[in-house]
């Protein structure tokens, strides 16, 4: 089975140990390549524990999308009323895939 790569836009609670624990548990299936979350703690944290060098850890998720693909997916784990944007902006720069934790909001190209 190939190896899944993902993004991740906000390291929160949900997105820093909730749905990227999966990472951890099963790294030869799935693995976090980059990070977007504006609390720099938080993001170095989440960068430390799941390996993503310095360069592939941004400040927001802006900035993070504007990069060339470099997943297979994005986990959108902003908080809930913050998910529109990131969802939109990612979908429109080729993250063909996206998953967001609100109740029934996914989207795929």
């Amino acid at each position: 089975m190939k190896q899944v790569t993902s993004i991740l836009i906000g390291a929160g609670l949900r997105g820093g140990y909730v749905y990227s624990q999966y990472a951890l548990d099963h790294p030869d299936e799935f693995k976090v390549v980059a990070v977007a979350e504006p609390d720099q703690e938080r993001r170095k944290l989440f960068a430390a524990k799941h390996n993503i060098p310095k360069e592939l850890q941004y400040e927001s998720y802006e900035e993070l999308l504007q990069q060339d693909k470099m997943a297979d997916c994005a986990m959108i784990c902003t908080q809930d009323k913050m998910h529109y944007e990131p969802v939109t902006m990612a979908m429109e720069h080729q993250q063909s895939d996206c998953c967001c934790e609100t109740k029934g909001l996914s989207c795929s190209l």
